[in-house]
């Protein structure tokens, strides 16, 4: 054997031990880059564990309570996919990662988590409450693919049966009930998009969309004013009202 190959054998033997190594130290070492991937606003600190079984806690801005999440895989061989789940007092919701060269791909197991936390984590709806039953997602998938930088499937169900909508109107509260309205995420040419519709009559509500890579659009519907009981002059097949809005989070 030539000293090159033996060279070559001791370098690959070097770094597959610097490889077990890092997988095997706790996961509280990777603590400072991974915040470097953490979206602006958030705060993930108090990592236990190892990659193939942790727990973490999650710091939201907008004054939202802290979550736990914690992770775990059947063997630390083949850390994936790994279980997730992350416990709030609004919300428990659970799924699975699965992440390898090309692509990552995220599962929201069958979930719930309260309507009053969809107001804590929008802009500019002060003094709208919503109240009655949790939300319940049936599944929800996003993959996005490493080498082409774009989400290749964006996906998913859920359904708010019962529930209560409370805003301020010219100095008065206005009460709506909610029967079953039903959020249903899709994709359509790499374009993400999020639409409500009254299942019970059949009408589209409102959408929120992606446009661009970071810009998200929200689109109201003349539907939605009627649904809310507000009077609308207008035609019914353009939006009320369209807003735009940058894609970040901030304290």
């Amino acid at each position: 054997m030539g000293r090159t190959m033996k060279r070559a054998i001791a370098t690959v033997s070097v770094l597959v031990a610097l490889l077990v190594v890092a997988v095997w130290l706790p996961i509280n070492v990777w603590q400072r880059p991974i915040q470097i991937w953490v979206p602006k606003g958030m705060t993930v600190t108090d990592f236990s564990g190892h990659w193939w079984r942790g727990r973490a806690v999650i710091t939201f801005p907008n004054r939202l309570e802290e979550a736990v999440l914690t992770w775990s895989s059947n063997a630390s061989l083949k850390p994936w996919p790994q279980e997730w789940t992350l416990a709030h007092p609004m919300a428990d919701l659970a799924g699975h990662i699965t992440l390898d060269r090309n692509d990552v791909v995220i599962t929201l197991d069958p979930s719930a988590f309260s309507p009053a936390l969809l107001t804590q984590i929008t802009p500019n709806i002060e003094g709208v409450k919503l109240l009655g039953e949790r939300v319940k997602v049936q599944h929800w998938r996003m993959a996005y693919d490493w080498r082409q930088k774009r989400l290749t499937d964006f996906s998913g169900v859920a359904n708010w049966t019962n529930g209560e909508i409370q805003y301020p109107l010219q100095h008065e509260h206005q009460t709506v009930q909610v029967k079953h309205w039903q959020v249903v995420a899709s994709q359509y040419q790499a374009r993400p998009a999020i639409a409500l519709t009254d299942v019970s009559t059949q009408r589209h509500l409102a959408e929120l969309s992606l446009e661009g890579p970071d810009q998200l659009a929200l689109t109201l519907m003349p539907q939605l004013t009627d649904a809310l009981g507000l009077s609308w002059r207008g035609g019914k097949r353009l939006p009320v009202l369209v807003m735009t809005y940058p894609l970040r989070m901030e304290n």
